[in-house]
């Protein structure tokens, strides 16, 4: 709000007074029977008492934000307040007979000034304190208000800030869980090659850098992610040769939606640990992306021997390790009740793991 803005209605507020007390005004003086009553007499007698209030209730407003009354200080400025506000009550009587002696609206002329103000303490006094009061609470109100909203903007960045911790947390719990189980297969493999070791060791370095340039940000484009699993899987397929066939079914629009990072990995790894290693002979593991009413689905199935126990939409009862209860986690963190996260044996043998996200997108 511009200062012009705060001053025309700061205006308004004392106007809308003035107008609204002097039909009161106007209309107890036609019922005692005053010769000449007419609302415009009313409204001359009227407004600019409010006008005074309003040019008073600028110190009045300054005095109590520097004396408020809370718990620690309530009886002292209570006390101060009570003196000042009988200060004020005389002061606006004081002003207002000066004001209706140079300016003899409504039937003033005629008055001395000494009986003016004597006129104005029998007549305004009390309502005058009763008027300084409720400016004090008024203050007191918009400052609680003030207090309360800001309090609600710390505690609402507070709960963003350790949403964002946990979500950090959450990625490098999953880094070195993914890490120590490459670097066990890389151990193994060079007993047997260690040319693919060297080559799956060069590949692995190749894949951290990516998944460190992610930084930790909660969310990037599916695209990005897409690479690091392409990367993953150029390891997997040193370890596997001719055993691991990898098949992509990506619907291109939807590799703008952004995505957790790492999201893929724990859904990819348990293919490959829990159904390409466990199968005799050669197994597949698909990747697909589609987009469907405004939500981007993940899906990654293998062909291996499938888990005992996987049931249903959800896997209840699935042998979920680090990576999937991590990623349940995450998504929990992100997207609350907002996505799906199942878990589903295939009927003729092999696990199907599915996310789905809300489909957004980065701000250009």
């Amino acid at each position: 709000m511009t200062r012009g803005q705060r001053v025309a209605g700061w205006l308004g507020l004392w106007t809308f007074l003035g107008f609204f007390f002097s039909t009161q005004v106007y209309l107890a003086e036609r019922a005692i029977g005053t010769d000449a009553s007419t609302w415009w007499r009313a409204l001359q007698t009227t407004l600019p008492d409010w006008y005074l209030w309003g040019v008073l209730s600028l110190l009045a407003v300054r005095f109590t934000r520097r004396f408020r009354l809370d718990r620690a200080t309530g009886q002292r400025h209570g006390i101060l307040h009570f003196g000042v506000g009988l200060w004020f009550a005389a002061l606006h009587v004081t002003l207002s007979a000066g004001v209706a002696l140079i300016l003899p609206l409504g039937g003033a002329a005629g008055t001395t000034f000494v009986t003016r103000v004597m006129d104005g303490l029998s007549t305004q006094f009390h309502w005058n304190v009763l008027t300084y009061w409720t400016i004090v609470g008024a203050v007191h109100a918009w400052e609680y208000r003030r207090e309360l909203a800001e309090r609600d903007l710390q505690a609402a960045r507070l709960q963003a800030d350790l949403a964002e911790a946990k979500l950090q947390a959450l990625a490098l719990q999953l880094q070195p869980h993914f890490l120590f189980n490459t670097l066990n297969v890389i151990s193994e493999l060079m007993h047997e090659d260690l040319t693919a070791a060297d080559r799956m060791v060069s590949r692995l370095a190749d894949l951290l850098r990516a998944t460190l340039d992610a930084g930790s940000v909660s969310e990037i484009p599916l695209a990005h992610e897409l690479e690091l699993i392409d990367r993953y899987l150029a390891i997997q397929e040193l370890r596997f040769r001719d055993r691991l066939r990898v098949e992509r079914d990506i619907a291109q629009a939807a590799c703008r939606s952004l995505v957790p990072p790492m999201i893929l990995f724990p859904l990819v790894e348990n293919a490959i640990r829990h159904g390409i290693a466990r199968r005799p002979g050669r197994g597949c593991v698909a990747l697909r992306v589609r987009e469907h009413e405004g939500r981007v689905e993940l899906e990654v199935e293998d062909d291996g021997p499938g888990w005992t126990g996987a049931a249903g939409a959800t896997g209840a009862g699935a042998r979920t390790g680090i990576g999937l209860a991590n990623t349940r986690a995450r998504l929990e963190h992100l997207y609350g009740s907002a996505f799906r996260f199942e878990l589903e044996n295939r009927p003729g043998g092999g696990l199907v793991a599915r996310v789905a996200l809300p489909r957004r997108e980065r701000a250009a």
